[in-house]
């Protein structure tokens, strides 16, 4: 009988090991470690699965939504790890993913709002703002007609470029001192 239950002991042990590793985290970081989009969807539901309160596999999943053009189930994604909260940056990158969504669907006061707020959560996301700035600028001069000002910008650069270019403006590399160095 000993034998008996010692053999039990060993094979629930020897079955349970390889299920260890399989909780939310482990299909979360192989949805990360894929390729594929569809992959990477598979990988986030099972980890959402596994635990509905984690809130990066939502993160991640809206953003794999939104690359694969499923903009409303994008949004839905990135209000739940929004929802759900955590670390700033987690939640930085949700409303991130939310607004290029908003975006996409043509709701552009819900996208800037997002983005707004993706840049308080992680300053990470600061450079978007000069990206949306630009974009605002291609618009407005896209919609003015104004090809020429653009014309006079690209111009305005190239001789900036030339002035470098023939005068050196170059700043001078630091010279070494040679006082403080030990003999």
């Amino acid at each position: 009988m000993k034998k008996l239950l010692t053999a039990i002991a060993v094979l629930a042990c020897y079955v349970a090991v390889p299920a260890w590793g399989y909780n939310a985290e482990h299909f979360f970081k192989l949805g990360l470690d894929s390729n594929l989009a569809n992959t990477k969807i598979n990988y986030f539901t099972r980890a959402i699965e596994l635990n509905p309160e984690f809130a990066k596999p939502y993160g991640y999943r809206a953003e794999a939504y939104r690359f694969m053009g499923m903009l409303d189930l994008a949004v839905r994604d990135a209000t739940r790890a929004i929802e759900i909260g955590g670390k700033k940056r987690v939640i930085g990158k949700a409303y991130s993913t939310r607004s290029k969504a908003y975006k996409a669907l043509g709701e552009k006061e819900k996208a800037e709002a997002d983005l707004k707020k993706a840049v308080n959560m992680d300053p990470a996301y600061d450079i978007y703002e000069y990206f949306t700035t630009t974009e605002y600028l291609a618009d407005s001069a896209g919609r003015s007609g104004s090809v020429k000002g653009i014309g006079w910008m690209g111009a305005a650069g190239m001789i900036a470029i030339a002035f470098v270019l023939i005068f050196k403006l170059t700043l001078p590399p630091p010279r070494k001192d040679n006082k403080n160095k030990d003999s």
